[in-house]
């Protein structure tokens, strides 16, 4: 899928941290491979493609070591993002649940040009707090079949 964006000025950033940024407010992640960006939505589980990538799965034999930390809920209940209304010149909002819909708003700092992408950037926002629930690491032995 496409989506047409309006004017946005690169400036004192990277290539690489532009395109993050721009991919993020449109809930994607990039990535530089074969001489190309890459961009495909976050949390998918799908290559840029549109293939499933394959689980990898870690077992306790031959796991050298790990952490997992996890929190039970999200900690913002909705995302709130503002965008200017130029028939009335007046500054509105848009909001999104995110995750159980309980606890404080989480508000975008900057805002959108228009009603959909206020929409589009307030939902990328609370797909990403709600994803960030967890994590951790594993300490597995090298294996050129898992290795991108």
């Amino acid at each position: 899928a496409s989506i047409k964006l309006p004017y946005v000025l690169r400036w004192e950033a990277s290539p690489i941290d532009f395109a993050t940024r721009i991919a993020a407010e449109a809930g994607g992640i990039v990535k530089p491979a074969g001489g190309k960006l890459t961009v495909t939505k976050r949390g998918s589980g799908k290559g840029v493609g549109g293939s499933e990538l394959p689980p990898i799965r870690v077992t306790r034999i031959g796991c050298a070591g790990w952490r997992i930390n996890g929190t039970p809920r999200p900690r913002h209940g909705k995302v709130v993002a503002a965008w200017h209304d130029p028939k009335t010149g007046r500054r509105k909002t848009v909001d999104h649940k995110g995750g159980s819909g309980k606890g404080p708003q989480h508000t975008l700092l900057h805002p959108r040009p228009s009603e959909d992408e206020a929409k589009r950037a307030a939902e990328a926002r609370a797909t990403e707090l709600t994803m960030a629930t967890g994590g951790g690491h594993f300490i597995v032995p090298f294996s050129a079949a898992n290795s991108a």
